[in-house]
Protein backbone atom coordinates (compact mmCIF):
# COMPACT_ATOMS: atom_id res chain seq x y z
CA UNK A 1 0.00 0.00 0.00
CA UNK A 2 1.12 3.47 -1.17
CA UNK A 3 0.52 6.43 1.03
CA UNK A 4 -0.28 9.85 -0.20
CA UNK A 5 1.37 12.17 -2.48
CA UNK A 6 4.55 9.49 -2.82
CA UNK A 7 6.51 8.87 -6.31
CA UNK A 8 5.76 4.91 -6.74
CA UNK A 9 6.03 2.25 -9.46
CA UNK A 10 5.06 -1.79 -8.97
CA UNK A 11 6.27 -5.02 -10.42
CA UNK A 12 6.14 -8.44 -9.90
CA UNK A 13 8.82 -10.70 -7.30
CA UNK A 14 10.64 -11.84 -10.30
CA UNK A 15 9.91 -8.83 -12.23
CA UNK A 16 8.10 -11.39 -15.08
CA UNK A 17 4.76 -9.64 -16.52
CA UNK A 18 1.56 -9.76 -14.02
CA UNK A 19 -1.46 -7.85 -13.60
CA UNK A 20 -2.61 -5.21 -10.69
CA UNK A 21 -5.54 -4.99 -8.57
CA UNK A 22 -5.25 -0.71 -8.15
CA UNK A 23 -7.40 1.20 -5.48
CA UNK A 24 -6.97 4.84 -5.61
CA UNK A 25 -8.43 5.54 -2.15
CA UNK A 26 -9.67 9.08 -2.15
CA UNK A 27 -10.06 10.46 1.25
CA UNK A 28 -13.68 11.97 0.83
CA UNK A 29 -14.87 8.28 1.44
CA UNK A 30 -13.43 8.25 4.93
CA UNK A 31 -14.03 11.66 5.86
CA UNK A 32 -17.62 11.25 7.11
CA UNK A 33 -17.09 14.92 9.31
CA UNK A 34 -14.27 17.07 10.08
CA UNK A 35 -13.39 15.25 13.60
CA UNK A 36 -13.26 11.63 11.88
CA UNK A 37 -10.63 13.25 8.78
CA UNK A 38 -8.61 15.05 11.95
CA UNK A 39 -8.47 12.06 13.98
CA UNK A 40 -8.24 9.42 12.02
CA UNK A 41 -7.35 10.25 8.45
CA UNK A 42 -5.36 13.14 8.20
CA UNK A 43 -2.44 11.58 10.35
CA UNK A 44 -2.17 8.27 8.62
CA UNK A 45 -2.36 10.24 4.92
CA UNK A 46 0.06 12.81 6.26
CA UNK A 47 2.56 10.47 7.74
CA UNK A 48 5.95 11.79 5.83
CA UNK A 49 7.51 8.87 7.94
CA UNK A 50 5.83 6.17 6.39
CA UNK A 51 5.57 6.13 2.76
CA UNK A 52 4.28 2.54 2.13
CA UNK A 53 3.56 -0.50 3.49
CA UNK A 54 4.23 -4.33 2.16
CA UNK A 55 1.50 -6.43 3.01
CA UNK A 56 2.20 -9.85 4.14
CA UNK A 57 -0.07 -12.74 4.67
CA UNK A 58 2.10 -13.91 7.58
CA UNK A 59 1.38 -11.01 10.11
CA UNK A 60 -2.53 -10.97 11.23
CA UNK A 61 -3.51 -7.13 10.84
CA UNK A 62 -1.56 -7.01 7.22
CA UNK A 63 -3.18 -10.48 5.97
CA UNK A 64 -6.72 -9.18 7.23
CA UNK A 65 -5.76 -6.01 5.17
CA UNK A 66 -5.22 -7.60 1.93
CA UNK A 67 -8.79 -10.27 2.98
CA UNK A 68 -10.59 -6.57 2.95
CA UNK A 69 -8.57 -5.08 -0.25
CA UNK A 70 -9.78 -8.83 -1.79
CA UNK A 71 -13.71 -8.36 -0.67
CA UNK A 72 -13.78 -4.37 -1.36
CA UNK A 73 -12.79 -5.37 -5.13
CA UNK A 74 -15.21 -8.35 -5.41
CA UNK A 75 -17.99 -5.97 -4.23
CA UNK A 76 -17.22 -3.12 -6.45
CA UNK A 77 -16.95 -5.13 -9.20
CA UNK A 78 -20.10 -7.10 -8.66
CA UNK A 79 -21.77 -3.36 -8.39
CA UNK A 80 -20.41 -2.12 -11.61
CA UNK A 81 -18.66 0.87 -9.01
CA UNK A 82 -16.66 3.95 -10.71
CA UNK A 83 -16.63 7.12 -8.83
CA UNK A 84 -15.02 9.85 -10.74
CA UNK A 85 -13.10 13.41 -9.61
CA UNK A 86 -16.90 15.13 -10.65
CA UNK A 87 -18.65 12.27 -8.03
CA UNK A 88 -16.28 13.24 -5.38
CA UNK A 89 -16.75 16.83 -6.02
CA UNK A 90 -20.47 16.34 -6.17
CA UNK A 91 -20.55 14.29 -2.96
CA UNK A 92 -18.30 16.54 -1.00
CA UNK A 93 -21.14 19.23 -1.72
CA UNK A 94 -23.82 17.38 -0.86
CA UNK A 95 -24.99 16.68 -4.18
CA UNK A 96 -25.70 13.39 -6.21
CA UNK A 97 -22.50 11.50 -7.57
CA UNK A 98 -23.57 11.40 -10.79
CA UNK A 99 -20.20 9.64 -11.51
CA UNK A 100 -21.26 6.43 -10.04
CA UNK A 101 -22.29 3.34 -12.42
CA UNK A 102 -23.86 0.60 -10.44
CA UNK A 103 -26.58 0.27 -7.88
CA UNK A 104 -27.57 3.35 -6.39
CA UNK A 105 -26.61 2.47 -3.00
CA UNK A 106 -23.32 1.23 -3.84
CA UNK A 107 -21.55 3.67 -1.97
CA UNK A 108 -23.54 2.12 1.48
CA UNK A 109 -22.51 -0.92 0.11
CA UNK A 110 -18.40 -0.61 0.17
CA UNK A 111 -18.33 1.78 2.77
CA UNK A 112 -18.19 -0.26 5.97
CA UNK A 113 -15.33 -2.45 3.93
CA UNK A 114 -13.66 0.93 3.61
CA UNK A 115 -13.99 1.59 7.24
CA UNK A 116 -13.16 -1.91 8.16
CA UNK A 117 -9.76 -1.58 5.52
CA UNK A 118 -9.07 1.82 7.55
CA UNK A 119 -8.74 0.31 11.34
CA UNK A 120 -6.04 -2.19 11.34
CA UNK A 121 -3.93 0.75 9.27
CA UNK A 122 -4.61 3.25 11.83
CA UNK A 123 -4.11 1.06 14.40
CA UNK A 124 -0.33 -0.76 13.42
CA UNK A 125 1.16 1.90 11.35
CA UNK A 126 3.58 4.28 13.07
CA UNK A 127 2.68 7.21 13.72
CA UNK A 128 4.47 10.14 13.06
CA UNK A 129 7.59 11.16 15.48
CA UNK A 130 7.65 15.32 14.97
CA UNK A 131 11.28 15.24 13.84
CA UNK A 132 12.17 16.65 10.47
CA UNK A 133 11.87 13.90 7.57
CA UNK A 134 15.53 14.04 5.62
CA UNK A 135 14.99 14.34 2.06
CA UNK A 136 16.16 11.97 -0.17
CA UNK A 137 18.09 13.98 -3.16
CA UNK A 138 18.23 11.14 -5.19
CA UNK A 139 14.64 10.01 -5.14
CA UNK A 140 14.42 14.23 -5.68
CA UNK A 141 16.24 14.29 -8.76
CA UNK A 142 14.43 10.94 -10.45
CA UNK A 143 11.53 12.62 -9.84
CA UNK A 144 12.60 15.74 -11.98
CA UNK A 145 13.81 13.55 -14.49
CA UNK A 146 10.47 11.38 -14.59
CA UNK A 147 8.87 15.02 -14.82
CA UNK A 148 10.77 16.01 -17.72
CA UNK A 149 10.13 12.89 -19.47
CA UNK A 150 6.56 13.28 -19.09
CA UNK A 151 5.96 17.04 -19.97
CA UNK A 152 8.40 16.27 -23.05
CA UNK A 153 7.90 12.73 -24.50
CA UNK A 154 6.18 13.85 -27.52
CA UNK A 155 9.75 15.37 -28.65
CA UNK A 156 12.99 13.61 -29.47
CA UNK A 157 14.66 12.69 -26.33
CA UNK A 158 18.27 12.20 -25.39
CA UNK A 159 19.54 10.50 -22.43
CA UNK A 160 21.71 13.87 -22.41
CA UNK A 161 18.38 15.72 -21.94
CA UNK A 162 17.06 13.58 -19.20
CA UNK A 163 19.93 13.74 -17.44
CA UNK A 164 20.13 17.40 -17.61
CA UNK A 165 16.89 17.81 -16.13
CA UNK A 166 18.31 16.31 -13.04
CA UNK A 167 21.66 18.01 -12.69
CA UNK A 168 23.33 15.00 -13.09
CA UNK A 169 25.30 12.92 -15.83
CA UNK A 170 24.66 10.47 -18.14
CA UNK A 171 25.55 7.72 -15.88
CA UNK A 172 24.52 8.58 -12.89
CA UNK A 173 21.13 9.20 -14.54
CA UNK A 174 21.01 5.49 -15.99
CA UNK A 175 22.27 4.16 -12.14
CA UNK A 176 19.48 5.88 -10.57
CA UNK A 177 16.54 4.93 -12.94
CA UNK A 178 18.02 1.61 -12.30
CA UNK A 179 17.63 1.58 -8.67
CA UNK A 180 14.74 3.22 -8.43
CA UNK A 181 12.58 2.42 -11.09
CA UNK A 182 14.62 -0.64 -12.13
CA UNK A 183 14.91 -0.22 -15.94
CA UNK A 184 16.93 2.21 -17.72
CA UNK A 185 16.13 6.16 -19.04
CA UNK A 186 15.34 5.65 -22.40
CA UNK A 187 13.00 2.17 -21.39
CA UNK A 188 10.95 4.19 -19.04
CA UNK A 189 10.52 6.76 -22.02
CA UNK A 190 9.58 4.16 -24.40
CA UNK A 191 7.35 2.55 -21.61
CA UNK A 192 5.60 5.72 -21.00
CA UNK A 193 5.02 6.44 -25.11
CA UNK A 194 3.50 3.28 -25.64
CA UNK A 195 1.11 4.19 -22.33
CA UNK A 196 0.44 7.28 -23.83
CA UNK A 197 -0.11 5.23 -27.16
CA UNK A 198 -2.71 2.69 -25.33
CA UNK A 199 -5.07 5.58 -24.84
CA UNK A 200 -5.19 7.13 -28.12
CA UNK A 201 -5.94 3.48 -29.73
CA UNK A 202 -8.83 2.73 -27.27
CA UNK A 203 -10.11 5.65 -26.81
CA UNK A 204 -9.75 7.88 -30.21
CA UNK A 205 -9.99 7.35 -34.21
CA UNK A 206 -6.75 8.75 -34.53
CA UNK A 207 -4.58 6.51 -37.48
CA UNK A 208 -1.46 4.24 -36.42
CA UNK A 209 0.54 6.76 -38.17
CA UNK A 210 -1.26 9.96 -36.35
CA UNK A 211 -0.99 8.14 -32.87
CA UNK A 212 3.08 7.36 -33.21
CA UNK A 213 3.90 10.71 -34.36
CA UNK A 214 1.58 11.97 -30.88
CA UNK A 215 3.23 10.36 -28.55
CA UNK A 216 7.23 11.09 -29.85
CA UNK A 217 8.13 8.23 -32.28
CA UNK A 218 9.39 9.41 -35.61
CA UNK A 219 7.77 6.90 -37.94
CA UNK A 220 4.84 4.68 -37.82
CA UNK A 221 6.74 1.81 -38.62
CA UNK A 222 9.11 1.68 -35.01
CA UNK A 223 5.86 2.43 -33.24
CA UNK A 224 4.18 -0.77 -34.63
CA UNK A 225 7.44 -3.11 -33.94
CA UNK A 226 7.94 -1.26 -30.34
CA UNK A 227 4.14 -2.02 -29.57
CA UNK A 228 4.33 -5.42 -30.77
CA UNK A 229 7.77 -6.38 -28.64
CA UNK A 230 5.83 -5.31 -25.38
CA UNK A 231 2.24 -6.31 -26.16
CA UNK A 232 3.01 -9.63 -28.50
CA UNK A 233 0.71 -8.45 -31.24
CA UNK A 234 0.32 -5.29 -33.57
CA UNK A 235 -1.63 -1.84 -32.71
CA UNK A 236 -4.36 -2.90 -34.87
CA UNK A 237 -4.92 -5.99 -33.53
CA UNK A 238 -4.48 -4.70 -29.95
CA UNK A 239 -6.72 -2.24 -30.45
CA UNK A 240 -9.38 -5.00 -32.18
CA UNK A 241 -9.26 -7.41 -29.41
CA UNK A 242 -9.72 -5.12 -26.80
CA UNK A 243 -12.48 -2.82 -28.36
CA UNK A 244 -14.42 -6.33 -28.37
CA UNK A 245 -14.04 -6.76 -24.92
Amino acid sequence: MVNSRQFHHGYSPDYTECEFICFLLHPLLLCTNEFFEDTYVHPVISNTEHPYQLLSNEIPWQKQTLDLLRRLYQQCDRCGYLLDDAALKAARQGGSPSGVTGPDDVILQIQPLILALWLPLYQNLPKQSGQPVKSNRQLSTVKQMVTFIRAHYKEPLSLDQIADAGNVCKSSCSSLFRKYLSRSPVTYLTQYRLSRALELLLHTDMSITEISYEVGFNSAGYFAETFRKYYQRSPTEYAKMHRQT
